[in-house]
């Protein structure tokens, strides 16, 4: 029977100085022995206390902190939507520009854009939009993401490193860089071939020489971002809300423990006396206290008693209902400084909430600025006589309209800010090209093509001034109450 196992293919990739395995990297062989029976993946429950605990100590204690971190992602609704608000708050809009393009020496235009046109290529190779979301939500949950690039001339793909194994060491062109424990091979072996040729050569180094178990990684390869860059080991970014996320749970149930009590009852059979003596006979009680019990439903239960019963509230004073959980959730977000009205809480002043949002696109900005000094780094080490870099725009989706609107207008102006606004709008630099080349040159949609008629390109009517919500921008809070009321409108 001829073997129909698909073989790897591999090509010698000189820019990286390696071996690159051709579209794919395998992650595990499920025919192995050792994952048929492996036993599934357990999540330890951490408690309150013990997190708490660990604050005193953050550096001593940064493997419990990040897999207190990974599993209150896993298990917690709210800890996932703020990790995931971080991480996907960027719309990944970047822009290539020349770096170092001396004008003073005569520009070989030709070849200036056919480098152009390259580096955009490699750059949508990347598939950022895919793989920077990976990362972000990495670093916002863990502070540091260690990963490993595999690149063939048609495909991208950065490997997340296992994080207890690795160590920031060193920096180069202001970007982090680690070493790997290779001791970890010796519990995964089944895992080192898939890691590449790299791994397998410096792993029976220290196989050889136990001394060697800490070894960096070739810089080309390594890509590496840290959220808390002014810290020098790891720290989830957002180990402040641990101690609130215990306390909605807690508050959950206390407030469930509180409706089961409040719903349950209880009744009294008093037996009569007189004198001191039972006026009914006890087998008489249990045979009514018995036929009861058959018809009380599970809520509900009875005793029998010669006293007189009385009946104690716990519930608090006064009429008003405290929500325990509500203000649990509240103070989630307040210490993570993230206004809750973007996950739904409160109604508050939209001014309120856009100064909110503005402080956190500023953090997310500082990791794409880091973001981008990893990809500059890689880029550098392209041959070439023209040099390029990757700008990321501070685009977010909160304030995507607002940016396109300034890059348009600058554009306008006879402003170089063109492909900033497509950027803005989501389109890559090489699609913007490609496109443009389609519908002008091939299509001619610009020529066939005759503008609708609107209100702006009509010289009478009574369509009026476009509203503010027409032309992309916010309302303030007496710009709602007016279009709620209809307080603009004549009779």
């Amino acid at each position: 029977m001829p073997n129909t196992e698909k073989k790897e293919i591999m090509v010698w990739d000189k820019s990286m100085g390696n071996f690159a395995r051709l579209g794919e990297v395998p992650i595990r062989n499920l025919n192995q022995d050792y994952y048929i029976n492996r036993s599934s993946i357990h999540y330890t429950k951490y408690k309150k206390e013990d997190v708490v605990k660990w604050f005193t100590d953050p550096e001593a204690n940064e493997k419990n902190l990040r897999n207190a971190s990974i599993y209150l992602y896993e298990v917690s609704p709210h800890y996932r939507r703020l990790i995931n608000y971080f991480a996907k708050l960027h719309t990944m809009a970047y822009i290539i520009e020349p770096y170092k393009l001396d004008q003073s020496k005569k520009i070989d235009t030709a070849k200036l854009k056919e480098t152009y046109i390259k580096i955009c290529n490699y750059i949508d190779k990347m598939n950022l939009k895919h793989e920077a979301v990976k990362i972000l939500t990495t670093c916002f949950r863990e502070d540091v993401f260690y990963g490993y690039v595999y690149e063939t001339t048609d495909s991208y793909y950065i490997r997340k490193m296992p994080p207890d194994y690795c160590k920031i060491n060193r920096i180069e062109d202001g970007c982090f860089l680690y070493q790997f424990d290779f001791s970890y091979f010796t519990s995964h072996k089944e895992d080192l071939e898939s890691f590449g040729e790299e791994f397998i050569e410096k792993y029976e180094l220290y196989k050889t020489h136990r001394s060697m178990r800490w070894q960096s990684l070739s810089s080309k390869r390594t890509f590496c971002l840290k959220v808390n860059e002014d810290i020098n080991f790891p720290m989830p970014p957002f180990i402040g809300v641990f101690a609130g996320i215990f306390d909605i749970d807690d508050y959950k149930g206390l407030q469930k423990a509180r409706t089961e009590i409040g719903n349950y009852k209880i009744l009294s059979l008093k037996i009569p006396m007189e004198d001191g003596d039972y006026k009914m006979e006890q087998e008489d009680a249990l045979m009514y206290y018995n036929n009861l019990l058959k018809v009380l439903p599970e809520n509900i239960g009875a005793f029998l008693t010669p006293m007189d019963v009385e009946d104690h509230d716990f519930q608090k004073s006064g009429n008003v209902d405290i929500d325990n959980v509500g203000d649990a959730t509240k103070t989630f977000w307040n210490d993570a400084g993230v206004c809750s009205l973007i996950f739904g809480g409160d109604k508050q002043t939209s001014a309120t909430l856009s100064v909110s949002i503005k402080s956190d696109e500023q953090m997310v900005f500082a990791l794409m600025n880091q973001f981008g000094r990893n990809i500059n780094r890689l880029l550098k080490q392209i041959d070439g006589r023209y040099k390029f870099k990757i700008q990321f725009l501070d685009v977010t989706y909160y304030n995507q309209q607002e940016t396109y609107k300034s890059y348009l207008n600058a554009a306008q102006a006879s402003l170089p800010t063109t492909t900033m606004a497509c950027a803005a709008l989501g389109v890559a630099p090489i699609d913007m090209m490609n496109m443009n080349f389609l519908e002008d040159d091939i299509l001619h949609i610009k020529e066939k093509f005759e503008p609708l008629k609107t209100s702006y390109t009509q010289s009478s009517g009574e369509a009026g001034a476009p509203t503010q919500e027409e032309k992309g921008e916010q309302l303030s809070d007496a710009g709602e109450n007016t279009r709620d009321h209809n307080s603009n409108q004549e009779y």
